[in-house]
């Protein structure tokens, strides 16, 4: 509202710190509920002998995320 009423750089910037904050929020909201849902499958595979299923999951969830080091020669 501050912003709107008197549009000045310290206004400008206060908007853009607390939306990168919600973004920021909302990103690992999502991250968590994705991680949930893949343990929940995994475990219901595991549980029911899905034994496919299972080691699927397990490859999928270890390779989703490949740290990569930027090494200078």
């Amino acid at each position: 509202m501050q912003w709107l009423q008197n549009p000045n750089q310290n206004h400008g910037n206060n908007l853009d710190t607390v939306r990168r904050e919600t973004s920021r929020n909302f990103s690992v909201k999502r991250k968590k509920e994705y991680l949930k849902t893949e343990t929940d499958d995994t475990e219901t595979n595991s549980s029911c002998y899905n034994i496919r299923d299972l080691y699927r999951c397990i490859s999928d969830f270890k390779k989703s995320y490949q740290p990569r080091a930027n090494i200078v020669k």
